[in-house]
């Protein structure tokens, strides 16, 4: 029996080799909980620096949310690409909190996570894209919008690209950010970022049945009238996990003609 659960916990060890995916826990002073983060490696790739796509899941999603559906490892191994799905810890919204002590998803990104990412996995830091479903199409831009000269490009698939067309706007959010006031939270939106994604790409796509398309048309009309013109995709589709597949691929592979 011992010798079962040997083999059989061995097998796992040679399973998780295999697939190229590792749970990876960051500590940081900015969170109040570690952050679990699955990386997706390709098989081999030794010293070879690899282009990254960071995928943020949505409000009260899981590291993993990304990966339902879509073979990751796999599409690691055929795209020689490193796929990675942090922790945005139920509804951080990534950025930092004015009121929750221990939720400054902001500074935790950029001053652990991502300089980490790329010293301890086989990274190229000049081939960094960044994506999301939901909340994590607003945490993808917003952070992109942050910090532009660190992104080779940026997407969102049914983001919260406006913070003013949210469901969670008098619950979630303004437990981070106070009672909806436009100007006030004005510097915590996607939309505001806008100014400083001149030279990042960008991709965003929407479904028509999606209760969020006001905000990516408001962020499209406003991109074009800053002379911004975001790959934009309207299409057939809810927000939910469906969608996320219908689209994964053509952002991929949008990320990857400017690798």
């Amino acid at each position: 029996m011992w010798r079962f659960f040997v083999i059989l916990w061995v097998w796992s060890l040679v399973s998780l080799s295999v697939c190229g995916q590792e749970l990876w826990v960051v500590h940081s002073k900015n969170l109040n909980r570690a952050d679990s983060t699955w990386v997706f490696v390709p098989a081999n790739a030794g010293a070879e620096k690899l282009p990254v796509v960071i995928l943020l899941h949505g409000y009260g999603g899981k590291p993993r949310a990304f990966g339902v559906g879509l073979d990751l490892a796999r599409l690691a191994d055929s795209l020689r690409i490193v796929f990675v799905c942090p922790d945005g810890l139920f509804d951080s919204w990534y950025f930092d909190s004015k009121f929750v002590p221990g939720s400054n998803y902001e500074q935790f990104f950029f001053a652990d996570f991502l300089p980490q990412l790329l010293r301890q996995f086989p990274t190229d830091a000049k081939r960094v894209c960044i994506d999301g479903f939901s909340m994590g199409g607003h945490g993808a831009v917003f952070l992109a919008s942050r910090h532009p000269d660190l992104f080779l490009a940026a997407g969102s698939i049914s983001g919260t690209l406006d913070l003013e067309f949210s469901g969670l706007r008098n619950t979630s959010l303004s437990k981070h950010l106070g009672a909806y006031n436009r100007k006030i939270w004005w510097p915590f939106m996607a939309i505001a970022g806008l100014k400083n994604l001149h030279t990042v790409p960008l991709i965003v796509s929407c479904g028509l049945s999606d209760p969020l398309l006001p905000a990516s048309r408001r962020f499209v009309e406003q991109a074009h009238k800053q002379g911004i013109m975001p790959t934009y995709i309207e299409a057939q589709g809810k927000h939910d996990g469906r969608f996320v597949a219908s689209q994964i691929m053509a952002h991929i592979h949008f990320f990857e003609s400017h690798f």
